[in-house]
């Protein structure tokens, strides 16, 4: 069986700059938390941008952003359904039915 979830959001996310490479492009990183349908949900967000990306109100598009990675992380009832624990995995390994 096949267990899959399609999501789509839109945020603003606060970031912080991690590094500054020597050509002057800035690592950032960020993450924030909410509370969507009783759930804990963290998104954790990182990349690499241009210092002239940063627009005039300190914001820099997604579009902009190399190597951008999201993490998007549950605490609550329907993570813990979806996230099978060790035994479980392999249990189903030997007898996936």
């Amino acid at each position: 069986s096949q267990y899959s979830v399609a999501q789509e959001f839109s945020d603003k996310i606060t970031v912080q700059i991690i590094d500054v490479m020597p050509n002057g492009n800035l690592l950032l990183g960020g993450r924030r938390q909410r509370m969507v349908a009783g759930e804990i949900r963290t998104l954790i967000v990182s990349g690499m941008v241009r210092e002239n990306d940063i627009g005039p109100n300190n914001t820099v598009s997604s579009g902009l952003i190399a190597n951008f990675k999201v993490a998007y992380e549950g605490d609550g009832p329907e993570s813990s359904f979806t996230q099978q624990g060790w035994a479980s995995r392999f249990v189903n390994k030997i007898w996936p039915f």
